[in-house]
């Protein structure tokens, strides 16, 4: 599962069906929260929706990590920055607790940003390597063409899901 190698196009593709999984979980959750009246039920929604895309999310992190000739074990790196951010973005929370409209929540998921943006944007390793053979290689059309696709889609859900949640 976290072996062997894959390229831009099917990484961005990944990453897009990922990011309408996040969002329609997040609908579920508001939902949830509605309807019962509270907001905790909603949070429980997030917490094993965000956890279950996670893991789906892992082995196309790795595996693009490996077509770049890099270990998966990098992938440590932009989860550290995280972990970071949302301890400070909770230090810095007032008594209420976090304010998902507050700018420091906000700033969380930059690292996870830069990663795919990383992993859409930077080519493959040529030839073989240590974690197996090159995969049919992409026209640089259709590499381009599905990073501005992922990308495009990622921008489109995270316009919608601010404009739904501050309107």
């Amino acid at each position: 599962m976290l072996h062997g190698r894959m390229g831009r196009p099917l990484y961005a593709l990944g990453i897009a069906l990922s990011a309408i999984a996040a969002f329609i979980s997040y609908l579920f959750a508001i939902a949830v929260s509605i309807v019962s009246g509270s907001i905790e039920p909603g949070i429980i929604v997030l917490v094993i929706s965000g956890a279950l895309i996670a893991i789906v999310q892992l082995p196309l992190h790795v595996k693009r990590l490996h077509d770049v000739d890099l270990s998966g074990w990098w992938l440590l790196v932009p989860a550290a920055l995280t972990g970071v951010l949302l301890v400070t973005a909770r230090t810095m929370a007032g008594p209420d607790g976090l304010n998902v409209f507050a700018a420091e929540c906000w700033v969380v998921p930059i690292p996870y940003a830069l990663a795919c943006a990383a992993g859409f944007a930077w080519p493959g390793h040529r030839g073989s390597n240590r974690y197996g053979p090159q995969r049919v290689g992409h026209s640089t059309l259709v590499n381009v063409a599905s990073t501005i696709g992922a990308a495009g889609l990622l921008l489109l859900l995270a316009v919608v899901t601010v404009t739904f949640f501050t309107s």
